[in-house]
């Protein structure tokens, strides 16, 4: 599979790819599957891929095939609640900064719906609509949604203000027609709000399910195959390449932090992350402290 090989980019059909190593997954689909770069736009894929039939299949129950079922521990709601709101409140003042009113948003792939439950409680006369293919999540999220459809060929084009795809487009087998898609959705003026973990096959021991690895060069390939007004790429979290030292720190805090929440101990930590204290219940500060979230990095 070096040099040139009958492997294609999804991204930007070059040939010239090269293996990495073996793909890591537990269900039937994704095993027997290899880790491989291309060398023209930088993306990371697992080869072969899924078909669509077996995407379909396997993300009916996706929360239940990749990880067990929906967490229900207080410490990981927490985090995904404040992640979800500070996304929400990171892309919210974009669109103001821009002069942007969101009125009508869509969001593929929700989850539990915690940027859904933001928007109704902070912005309940904004119309937002959900893509959702978990069945059992959709059953629950489709009754509070201003609407649902089943798929993006049947939301309305040149619509929505805002299109959120939070931890999704890494699933797809197709990125560059599922963009395309996307992109259709918004109107003239609206934003497409993309967020997808960064080349996490670098330190995950599993790569299920993930089928694509992007960087911000991958994803920067990716967009400008469209026209798009502005295209701003930035990374958040913790770097890749931390020190061990800051892994232990970190194993340490949430260690510590289970112990507390077991007994009902919480420690008042709201004079950490400024403004987003407004949003933020402590609880949820306490789980996202280690993380950077809120922290814009030019590394990885």
């Amino acid at each position: 599979m070096n040099q040139k090989s009958k492997v294609i980019c999804p991204c930007c059909k070059s040939n010239q790819i090269h293996k990495i190593r073996e793909y890591n997954g537990k269900s039937e689909n994704f095993k027997d599957k290899s880790i491989v770069k291309c060398k023209n736009c930088g993306l990371v894929f697992a080869y072969p891929s899924l078909t669509d039939e077996e995407l379909e299949i396997y993300n009916s129950s996706y929360f239940l095939n990749a990880h067990g079922g929906n967490s229900t521990h207080p410490i990981a709601l927490a985090f995904h609640s404040a992640i979800n709101k500070i996304r929400a409140n990171h892309v919210l003042d974009y669109a103001k900064g821009s002069g942007i009113k969101v009125k009508k948003v869509l969001e593929i792939g929700p989850g539990l719906g915690f940027i859904l439950k933001y928007f109704q409680n902070k912005h309940p006369e904004v119309e937002y609509s959900i893509i959702e293919s978990d069945l059992e999540n959709l059953s629950k999220l489709k009754k509070i949604a201003f609407s649902y459809y089943k798929d993006l060929d049947d939301a309305p084009k040149d619509y929505f203000d805002l299109v959120v795809v939070s931890h999704v487009l890494e699933h797809t087998n197709d990125p560059v027609a599922f963009t395309s898609k996307l992109i259709e959705k918004i109107n003239r003026d609206g934003i497409l709000f993309i967020e997808v973990p960064n080349e996490d096959y670098k330190f995950k021991n599993e790569d299920e399910p993930h089928l694509l690895f992007f960087n911000k060069f991958s994803m920067g390939k990716l967009l400008d195959q469209f026209s798009l007004k502005r295209v701003l790429i930035t990374n958040h979290g913790p770097a890749i390449e931390e020190g061990f030292f800051n892994k232990l720190i970190i194993r340490l805090y949430h260690l510590i932090d289970s112990i507390l929440t077991k007994f009902k101990i919480l420690i008042p930590v709201h004079f950490f992350y400024g403004s987003h204290k407004k949003f933020l219940s402590n609880r949820e500060i306490i789980s996202i402290i280690p993380f950077d979230a809120i922290i814009s990095k030019d590394y990885p």
